[in-house]
């Protein structure tokens, strides 16, 4: 058991990178925002897969605490790192504050979403029902998509200027049918290998 583990982890790296190819073929034909998207989308297929199945045995503990993990590291970590290499190579460096603001303030939301259900059942001074949790899950759950689309509409079309990159003059590498049958196949060997 341990060596086929080890073999379906080995499997995801080439994986992640020839999704990472892919994505960035997409977003050279759609652009940085588009490409940004479906990189954040398909790269956490991995993510997205095992709690779908954690979530079928019944660990929520461990899909909230792994959510609030990868909300965290993406917040600190990843951002970090990014500062510090960029500072080591650069003496100064700029970026889109709005769209900083804009994701950080989103996953500060994404913090609150996850912490919410958790404090209303610590909090509470009588006994609250699975039901009653339940609804305030969902009903957190409904306002965070809620957000993400009006953070969607912001990015895409009321404010897309302020998230344009650089027009570079790169071609697509594949054809846009090669590229989403790749994609494709991608997504479904992470599946198997994640199971």
């Amino acid at each position: 058991m341990p060596i086929s583990c080890l073999q379906n982890f080995l499997a995801l790296i080439p994986l992640a990178l020839l999704l990472g190819d892919v994505t960035e073929d997409l977003a050279v034909r759609f652009g940085d925002t588009v490409g940004g998207l479906l990189n954040a989308t398909f790269g956490n297929v991995v993510e997205m897969i095992l709690s779908i199945a954690a979530l079928r045995q019944g660990l929520y503990t461990v899909v909230s605490s792994s959510l609030l993990g990868s909300i965290l590291s993406n917040l600190l970590l990843v951002l970090g790192c990014c500062f510090l290499f960029g500072g080591i190579r650069f003496k100064t460096q700029s970026f889109n504050a709005v769209a900083n603001q804009a994701t950080s303030s989103l996953l500060f939301l994404s913090c609150i979403g996850i912490i919410i259900p958790t404090a209303a059942g610590s909090l509470s001074s009588d006994d609250v029902t699975s039901l009653e949790m339940l609804h305030i899950s969902r009903g957190t759950a409904i306002i965070m998509l809620l957000v993400y689309l009006s953070y969607l509409s912001f990015q895409l079309h009321t404010h897309h200027d302020l998230f344009k990159g650089d027009d570079g003059d790169e071609e697509p590498v594949m054809s846009f049918p090669g590229a989403l049958v790749v994609l494709a196949g991608i997504t479904v060997t992470v599946a198997v290998c994640s199971e």
